[in-house]
Parts: structure tokens; C-alpha cells; sequence
């Protein structure tokens, strides 16, 4: 078994404390995302549309408005302590430093993500949802998170930040957010599409975006 670096762990365990102490992320947007749900299920009749050929498109507009404002919130938490810079300057490797944001927001959003599936479950009374979601909306966000920690860091530094992190992070992660909601409507539509087609082609991205996410991050923080 592989373990993570003692440096790793400490800055994702520091994370984690730092939000259960403050909760500063979470909650403000689980709240967001709990009020998208709610508006969603104001706008759609469902007496005359099924709720099973609009969830897909639901929930990753839900997922990925999360996502973009984990990263917004995280980043700025970040900023206004001066814990980034602070460990820039410090002998820790820029890897672990990438690597332990990505996890810590990805356990964020993560906790985000299963109430808000389960609201939307009882909201629209949901009743086609498969255990076969959760790799799809695991590879999905973690792929997202991966490129939104780099493009997180150069949109922390402008003043429009939440349109700038959009403005680049929505072009990059689109082949994501197409094989992410096809694999929902595969999984809905009683398909093997999302296994044999959508599960590796999002394996794919995320291996690309994780291998070169890296090299972009630190190239981005030594300038």
C-alpha cells in the first residue's frame, strides 16, 4: 500500500479543521446548491414533463455550480489568511501542495454533492436513481476539481474572479460535463454506454488533467 506524504495529509487535515472550525465553504454553498433545487422544482411541471429526462442536466448544472464555488470559496480562504503563500515560501514540495487542494475540495464538495442528490431525490421524488451514478459523478467532479485548482489560482489574483475562473475553467472541463451527463442518461435510459463508453472516456480526461495539472500549477506560481 502506497501512503500519501506526511506533508499531504497535514495540509488536507489543516484544511479540514480550518472549515470545520470556521465553515466558511460548506455551508454557504450547500446552501447555494439546496436553493437550486428548490427553484428547479418551482420551474418544472412535472405533470407534463418526466423528471427522468431532465435529471441528468439537474444535477450536473447543480454539481458544477458547486464546484465552481468551492473553488471561488477555497481560493479566497487561502488568500485572506496567506496560507498559500505561506507555503510556497515554505520547503514543501508544489505536487503536495496541488495534490492536497484537489482532495480537500474534492471531499467538500463531495459532502455537498450527497445532500444535494439526496434532496433532489426527494424534491422530484427520483425514483430511477442507480448505485452505477456514483463513478460517473465521482470521475466527473474529480476531473473538474483537477483542472479548477489551476485555473483557481490565476483568477484569485483578478477582480472579477467568479467570471474569470468560469471564462477559463468551462472550456477546458465541456468533453467532462458531455461524457457526465450522457453517462447519467445512459445509466437512466437502461444503456451500457456509460460503462463501455463514458466511464473510459472520463477516466481518460481525468489521467490527462491529472498529469498535466501539476506542471501548469507550479509553472503558474513561479510566476
Amino acid at each position: 500500500m502506497i501512503k500519501l506524504p506526511n506533508t499531504l495529509i497535514a495540509i488536507i487535515w489543516k484544511d479540514l479543521i480550518i472549515e470545520f472550525r470556521s465553515k466558511e465553504i460548506v455551508l454557504p454553498v450547500l446552501t447555494f446548491s439546496s436553493l437550486n433545487l428548490i427553484i428547479f422544482n418551482f420551474a418544472i411541471d412535472p405533470t407534463r414533463i418526466d423528471i427522468k429526462y431532465l435529471a441528468a442536466g439537474i444535477l450536473w448544472i447543480v454539481y458544477i455550480f458547486t464546484c465552481n464555488l468551492i473553488l471561488i470559496r477555497s481560493s479566497n480562504v487561502e488568500k485572506q489568511n496567506g496560507n498559500l503563500q505561506a507555503m510556497l515560501i515554505s520547503p514543501i514540495s508544489r505536487e503536495s501542495i496541488f495534490f492536497s487542494k484537489v482532495i480537500s475540495n474534492f471531499i467538500f464538495i463531495l459532502i455537498i454533492q450527497v445532500i444535494t442528490t439526496t434532496l433532489f431525490i426527494i424534491i422530484f421524488n427520483f425514483s430511477f436513481f442507480d448505485i452505477k451514478f456514483i463513478p460517473i459523478i465521482l470521475l466527473g467532479t474529480f476531473g473538474i476539481i483537477i483542472v479548477g485548482n489551476v485555473f483557481s489560482v490565476i483568477s484569485n489574483n483578478t477582480k472579477p474572479q467568479e467570471i474569470m475562473l468560469s471564462i477559463l475553467m468551462f472550456p477546458i472541463i465541456t468533453p467532462i460535463l458531455i461524457a457526465s451527463v450522457e453517462g447519467l442518461n445512459s445509466i437512466i435510459g437502461n444503456n451500457n454506454n456509460w460503462l463501455t463508453q463514458w466511464i473510459p472516456l472520463l477516466i481518460i480526461f481525468d489521467s490527462i488533467f491529472l498529469i498535466i495539472s501539476p506542471y501548469a500549477f507550479n509553472f503558474i506560481v513561479e510566476e
